[in-house]
């Protein structure tokens, strides 16, 4: 199920006034947080805590200056009254920080759980950091879930609300994109109740150990700002770009993804590729063209598949940065500035979107192809040398000179082809995460027992190519050129 803000907001402002009762029910744990957060924090040190509750924390560190911000009202309120010291603001943590620059150490206990967009809230933090400032984050294991559900149950724990625990190697992986350097990574209590003579060893040597320090409760990340991250800068309004959306029968979704398509960059064209549709997709893309001077079409027949349809939508294109967006939206198209900006600011050579990090809406990807999609995940970060969490998500993006160096058309889909030629180019990829919807309308493309075969079929293509430099690097030649093809309305 989804996370939404509205719902973590209210779920806050509900708790507020027993938070400070759970605290203390708890309160080995959240000395424990209190003791790792302290030692991040220098006496001259000016430091600004995002979600900092009812202040606590904020509290206990010893600094010159104090800023706390928390997305609850009430929760705002009971902090000031307990530390009128303390200046606290209430401030949605994913929005720009009011005081950019100012601060020398930025406090994430345990927000990160309760984000919806973890991007944005590395962004705010960078804008609220010196250069040289630290980010100190401390998140729950998700190994960890399970039991803190029953711990709910059994009344033992603060209900969470609407959360999501994110591995540390996915947290790691945003903070090049926005401008943070990994200082230290690590791991907090294995035993996270006070049992004496046992949870002060344990927590004292389970956190250095292999394995042990896996299951920890709680993971802990500092990392330092070494560049301002500022969207819509020079980097991006120097540089075009080239939508491509592959259809076949997508009449009901295409004009409303289309249209959503956000402006970026110098210009940017929207290319509807009709893969030989059976309904009005073709008329419905031509209409559409003539309203919005960006879209652009290309049809032919008969149905080649995405694959070549991906292909097409390349090789006509004219921006600088190339991306797919499938039209059934369950990628929101708004999300594809994420993509531009990682390839435009030089944090990635090849974006590939990931749907495994937030939350997705009931029945957007059925189980099977979850399944799937984990198996493959591991397969691919194998053959690739780097971990992808996300093989078959459609969105991706890639700068048009290097498509021109990778080989297409041995993967029915385009994403297998596409992966295996950014690793054989040695082009950095990074991992953009998405929030992941229902289809809007018509039914998936994806036959999970068909297309697995299909799919390992490409792999062992992939591991020749990739681990015994078997086989070609080069572009692969054109396949079989449709029947009849036809472009209009070229962007302005």
């Amino acid at each position: 199920m989804s996370m939404e803000k509205e719902q973590i907001h209210r779920h806050f402002d509900k708790i507020a006034v027993q938070y400070d009762h759970w605290k203390q029910r708890n309160w080995y744990y959240h000395d424990t947080l209190k003791r790792f957060f302290g030692a991040c924090v220098g006496p001259e040190d000016s430091v600004i805590e995002y979600g900092c509750g009812t202040g606590d924390i904020l509290a206990s560190v010893q600094a010159r200056r104090k800023v706390g911000l928390d997305l609850s009202a009430q929760m705002t309120r009971i902090a000031r009254e307990k530390h009128p010291d303390i200046e606290f603001r209430q401030h949605d943590g994913e929005q720009v920080c009011p005081e950019p620059e100012q601060f020398d150490v930025a406090i994430l206990a345990d927000i990160i759980d309760h984000i919806t967009d973890i991007l944005k809230l590395y962004g705010s933090v960078n804008r609220a950091l010196k250069r040289g400032g630290r980010m100190c984050i401390s998140t729950i294991n998700p190994l960890w879930d399970p039991i803190f559900k029953i711990a709910e149950k059994l009344g033992q724990k603060m209900p969470e609300g609407e959360h999501n625990f994110v591995p540390n190697r996915h947290l790691i992986g945003f903070l090049e994109l926005r401008g943070f350097r990994l200082v230290k990574r690590g791991a907090a209590m294995l035993v996270p109740r006070r049992i004496p003579g046992i949870s002060g060893f344990l927590n004292r040597y389970a956190p250095g150990l292999p394995l042990l320090n896996r299951l920890c409760v709680v993971q802990t990340l500092v990392a330092e700002k070494i560049e301002e991250w500022t969207p819509g800068a020079d980097a991006e309004a120097e540089q075009s770009v080239s939508v491509v959306i592959p259809c076949y029968n997508e009449e009901g979704n295409i004009e409303a993804c289309a249209s959503r398509v956000p402006d970026m960059g110098r210009f940017t064209e929207i290319i509807v590729v009709d893969d030989g549709s059976a309904d009005r997709t073709s008329e419905t893309a031509t209409a559409l063209a003539q309203k919005d001077k960006r879209v652009k079409l290309v049809s032919y027949t008969p149905n080649h598949g995405k694959g070549y349809a991906v292909k097409q939508g390349f090789d006509s294109a004219q921006g600088d940065i190339l991306m797919i967006l499938d039209a059934d939206m369950t990628v929101p198209p708004e999300e594809l500035p994420l993509f531009f900006g990682a390839v435009a600011h030089g944090k990635a050579d090849f974006a590939n979107g990931t749907r495994m990090i937030y939350p997705m809406e009931q029945q957007a990807m059925r189980f099977l192809n979850l399944m799937g999609n984990h198996f493959f995940s591991v397969l691919l970060s194998w053959l690739l040398g780097q971990r992808i969490s996300d093989t078959l998500c459609g969105t991706k993006a890639l700068r048009r000179a290097d498509y021109q160096r990778i080989p297409m058309g041995a993967d029915k889909w385009g994403d297998f082809d596409l992966l295996f030629g950014a690793a054989e180019n040695r082009l950095r990829i990074a991992e953009i995460p998405v929030h992941y919807k229902q289809r809007v309308a018509g039914e998936s493309k994806m036959k999970p027992f068909m297309h697995c075969l299909t799919l390992l079929r490409v792999c062992f293509r992939g591991f020749l190519r990739l681990k015994l430099k078997i086989g070609t690097t080069g572009r692969s030649a054109q396949s079989r050129p449709p029947r009849s093809a036809h472009s209009e309305s070229e962007p302005e």
